[in-house]
């Protein structure tokens, strides 16, 4: 099983796919550049695809995945339009 990590300020969500739909998601973005087959491509695996999503809880395990992670990708602070 192949294995995504998504990081939120205090949670980790793993994702767990097999490898033979990790390997169909691979075909789908290397062979269509168009967004819309793409999109239905997926929602067809969506589907089929057999899979575990595991959400955790824990603000240091988060934050230690966004350190990880940071080393090779932009984190944006996101700010939210709110009055009080």
């Amino acid at each position: 099983m192949n294995r995504y990590i998504s990081k939120t300020p205090r949670f980790v969500l793993r994702v767990k796919m097999t490898e033979k739909d990790n390997n169909y998601i691979d075909t789908i973005f290397n062979t269509y550049q168009d967004l819309e087959i793409i999109k239905n491509k997926l929602h067809e695996l969506d589907k089929k695809a057999s899979g575990k999503i595991i959400v955790e809880r824990n603000k240091v395990k988060a934050d230690e995945w966004k350190k990880r992670v940071g080393k090779s990708f932009t984190f944006t602070k996101r700010v939210d339009n709110k009055t009080e």
